[in-house]
């Protein structure tokens, strides 16, 4: 079903990855108690439209719950400046255009469209705590609601 290798309990590595403006920035300096990272195919597509929109949204209540969230796709910096300019979306966006990350942790997999076999990522979310350690791991997410159930998660651990 899925090719996600990271699992809960984990500890992933920090990796440093680029923002929207090309400077380089690791996991770590966006953590506060938790960080909520999103993986998404691609900058501008329908469903990966919704989930940023959605992030953006519940933006203030992450914080509230001691949360922070980043959204990584494989696109540039500058599809991701685009993308947060067109939608006004708050979420963080970094860019792993070499595929470490979603290599290592098994995001990346084997897709098709219409026909046509390419690599890409899954739509995959994780929760790690200040320490890096996973916390929670959603597989081959529908972007619909799919913040306000993360959010939901993390409320469930901080009562």
């Amino acid at each position: 079903m899925g090719y996600v290798k990271v699992r809960e309990g984990e500890k992933i590595k920090d990796y440093e990855l680029t923002d929207m403006s090309g400077k380089s920035t690791k996991l770590s300096k966006h953590i506060k108690d938790y960080l909520v990272i999103y993986f998404y195919p691609k900058d501008d597509t329908p469903g990966c439209t919704v989930e940023a929109k959605e992030f953006s949204q519940h933006l203030e209540k992450f914080h509230e719950a001691k949360a922070e969230v980043i959204g990584i796709s494989n696109d540039d910096e500058a599809s991701h400046k685009k993308f947060c300019d067109k939608y006004n979306l708050k979420v963080k966006l970094l860019s792993d255009k070499q595929k470490v990350m979603t290599r290592e942790l098994g995001i990346l997999g084997e897709k098709s469209f219409m026909g046509k076999k390419y690599e890409g990522i899954t739509r995959t979310t994780i929760l790690v705590d200040k320490n890096l350690t996973v916390l929670k791991v959603w597989e081959n997410v529908k972007p619909e609601n799919h913040a306000k159930q993360v959010l939901e998660h993390i409320n469930s651990i901080n009562k």
